[in-house]
């Protein structure tokens, strides 16, 4: 579903935890498309959270940002 205006597109029926290489494919290219993808209700591990970072490349971690536990890139 597009959002008003030229802001983003929002992605439903969605898992992000069991992501296919194409709907990583479709998901990267509503990225390059739209600039911001919206995908609601999603429970995401840290883990999980890095692991779908780093299909996009590489992940930096914002050096202000206090975590809770060391998470090794």
């Amino acid at each position: 579903m597009k959002l008003s205006g030229p802001f983003g597109v929002e992605i439903t029926s969605i898992n992000l935890n069991a992501l296919s290489k194409d709907w990583f494919i479709s998901l990267r290219d509503a990225l390059f498309s739209y600039g911001v993808v919206v995908i609601r209700n999603q429970s995401l591990t840290p883990d999980a959270h890095i692991a779908l970072a780093k299909r996009f490349g590489t992940v930096d971690i914002n050096r202000f940002l206090l975590l809770s536990r060391v998470i090794p890139i």
